[in-house]
């Protein structure tokens, strides 16, 4: 028997990059596409908003910007990976 068991939901069991990015877009305005966006996530928020251009000065507001963003839709493009 078990105590705990994790799972790894994002980019695992859902796919969530299309809210990701949107709040990315939020947060700097922007209009990068889901598949280019996907291609930035998997090292956390900082390193995300470097790979879309905040410079270092910048990380730790738009890290906050970009929470609140995610925070407040979370779940519009979010689905489950679904096995055929």
């Amino acid at each position: 028997m078990y105590d705990l068991v994790i799972f790894d939901l994002d980019g695992t069991l859902i796919d969530s990059v299309g809210d990701i990015a949107d709040a990315l877009n939020r947060t700097l305005g922007g209009a990068h596409a889901d598949a280019v966006v996907a291609g930035w996530v998997g090292a956390g928020v900082r390193v995300l908003l470097e790979r879309a251009g905040v410079p270092r000065d910048g990380l730790d507001d738009a890290a906050r910007r970009f929470r609140a963003e995610y925070a407040a839709q979370p779940c519009k493009h979010t689905r489950p990976y679904l096995r055929v």
